[in-house]
């Protein structure tokens, strides 16, 4: 009798680790102020495998995602009002319960020109109370596409909250820079290219335990090869001012 109640002690056990375990997810919502925001509507999607989710937030600006199959997932949160903000790469294992670092959401301001324009937020793979920037600089054109010209070997120069230069780097052959490691806050950069006009982009905003991932910034090619300001043959770009 024992060993037949040992047999099928084993057969439930093997059950119940061949149950596939899913995973959840969960974080709260936050104005500027630091006031959370109600009933927020959220998007979550993956690829692997396929899913797309709606859902929303509760009264106190929280929320949990339960149920899920472990995968790496996008939540993207968009409130009348507020930029849309994407969060990408986010993964959830087996079992796990994950909690995102505070969603700050920005708010929308009608004409744009003002500042950095941010594309998406990326979970950084630790838990860091510290952030990341990263950006790309791309040629003028009439028109952008995938094929826009990148600008290579530029050299980008952080400028930290309180107004002093605190980091340089340059650009790879993609146009892209980053800055890891930073103090949550507001950045600007300014960018030299012996080829482009100087420009400088005001009010990157970044957020711990997030790369803050912007949209490309455009530079116009000097005039003639002669890249003095005081000779530009028209008005400065003024997306990003």
């Amino acid at each position: 009798m024992a060993p037949r109640l040992f047999l099928i002690l084993v057969l439930r056990l093997a059950a119940l680790a061949a149950q596939p375990q899913t995973a959840s997810l969960r974080g709260e919502i936050k104005d500027p102020i630091g006031a959370v925001i109600a009933n927020a509507p959220l998007e979550l999607h993956s690829t692997t495998p396929q899913l797309n989710l709606q859902r929303q937030a509760g009264s106190t600006g929280q929320f949990l995602i339960d149920s899920l199959p472990p995968a790496s997932y996008s939540l993207t949160i968009a409130v009348p009002g507020f930029q849309r903000l994407t969060i990408t790469s986010i993964p959830l294992a087996s079992g796990e319960t994950r909690t995102l670092p505070s969603l700050t959401l920005t708010v929308a301001v009608s004409g744009g020109g003002q500042g950095a324009d941010l594309d998406h937020l990326r979970l950084l793979p630790t838990a860091a109370s510290t952030a990341s920037l990263t950006g790309a600089l791309i040629e003028s054109t009439a028109t952008l596409s995938p094929q826009t010209p990148a600008v290579r070997s530029a050299r980008v120069q952080l400028i930290c909250p309180k107004g002093n230069p605190c980091a340089f780097t340059t650009t790879d052959a993609d146009g892209r820079f980053t800055f890891p490691h930073l103090a949550p806050g507001a950045y600007s950069i300014r960018i030299l290219h012996p080829s482009f006009y100087p420009h400088t982009v005001t009010r990157f905003l970044v957020r711990p335990g997030f790369e803050s991932v912007f949209h490309p910034i455009e530079l116009e090619r000097c005039h003639r090869g002669n890249c003095d300001p005081a000779l530009r043959p028209r008005k400065p770009l003024t997306d990003y001012q």
